[in-house]
């Protein structure tokens, strides 16, 4: 059968005593074809003792096929219509798998070329202005469900007033083998809240950071080229309404 041997019964005495025998198709582990509409099976009846009258033997033989209720996925995702760059986005998902072996998976595209996200319920902060459709694919047993949704990102309405540089930021592989990789800090001294923009340079694209300050508060930003979803280097334009204190710091981590 499709390569494989089956040995059926027997029994002693005359044609009566034979009784019905059947086996699990499912078990056959070489037969590919087992999900298509129709499987033919070749049939072979011998007798492996001696016996007065030789010949075959057929009877009521019947072979039937069992399909086992599939596997079916259903989801939902949601996230906002509309958001400001470098604000946080959260996004939502879930999934019912009915038969699957495995639970859901996930992953998003966010539509702005950032790496892919395998978490349930996101967030993501997005660099520019503009309008993004993002795509929701969950997956069970080779079974997909997924959804889009569109959201506009706006820029900052504060007006800034105050501007300051950092020459060089990185998040990147440098000579050597060496990591590099940028902090930055902003520190509002002031009894009002500062709006803060921070626009990092690479060559002829600019992406942005929203942040607000309270009075007297500070941020500290670890790997703050890395908050743009970017392995890239170079230069952070720091935007406020407000007097803010900025340093950085820029070191290898290896």
């Amino acid at each position: 059968m499709n390569g494989s041997n089956f040995s059926g019964f027997n029994t002693t005495g005359d044609t009566q005593g034979w009784s019905p025998s059947s086996f699990d198709v499912s078990e056959i582990t070489n037969i590919t074809a087992l999900g298509a509409g129709q499987v033919w099976f070749g049939l072979s009846f011998y007798s492996n003792e001696s016996i007065t009258d030789e010949g075959v033997y057929i009877g009521n033989v019947t072979v039937t096929k069992t399909t086992a209720n599939p596997c079916t996925l259903s989801c939902s995702a949601s996230g906002p219509s509309s958001g400001q760059v470098g604000g946080t986005v959260n996004f939502t998902a879930s999934a019912t798998a009915d038969n699957c072996s495995s639970a859901p998976s996930y992953r998003w595209n966010f539509g702005d070329g950032s790496p892919l996200s395998a978490t349930r319920n996101p967030t993501h902060i997005f660099s520019s202005a503009g309008s993004y459709t993002w795509t929701m694919t969950a997956s069970a047993d080779g079974q997909t469900c997924q959804k889009t949704g569109v959201i506009t990102i706006s820029g900052s309405s504060a007006n800034f007033s105050q501007e300051y540089w950092v020459a060089a930021a990185a998040h990147a592989a440098g000579n050597l083998g060496s990591q590099w990789r940028t902090d930055l800090g902003i520190l509002n001294p002031g009894d009002a809240s500062a709006a803060v923009r921070i626009d990092f340079h690479n060559g002829t694209s600019v992406h942005s950071l929203n942040r607000s300050l309270g009075p007297g508060s500070s941020v500290l930003l670890q790997d703050v080229v890395g908050l743009y979803n970017l392995t890239a280097s170079g230069a952070l334009e720091i935007l406020s309404d407000q007097d803010v204190f900025v340093t950085s710091r820029s070191s290898d981590l290896v």
